[in-house]
């Protein structure tokens, strides 16, 4: 897990919104849509917080198959 702090303690990335903050960063999280293992999608799950609200956003990897 890796998450960017500042010197007032909250995360900062570009991606992030004004006002938000990374609670949860980790690469290589596989989605396994089916149970083939060619077929499992690898990526960056990161858990957004946003006021009271928390946002999950999974960007995808390279794709083997592309």
């Amino acid at each position: 897990m890796m998450i960017t702090r500042t010197d007032s303690g909250r995360s900062t990335s570009s991606s992030v919104p004004e006002g938000a903050e990374i609670v949860y960063l980790k690469d290589n999280v596989t989605i396994h849509p089916t149970q083939y293992a060619s077929e499992r999608i690898s990526g960056r799950l990161k858990l957004i917080k946003q006021g009271s609200s928390l946002f999950m956003v999974y960007k995808l990897g390279s794709l083997p198959f592309l």
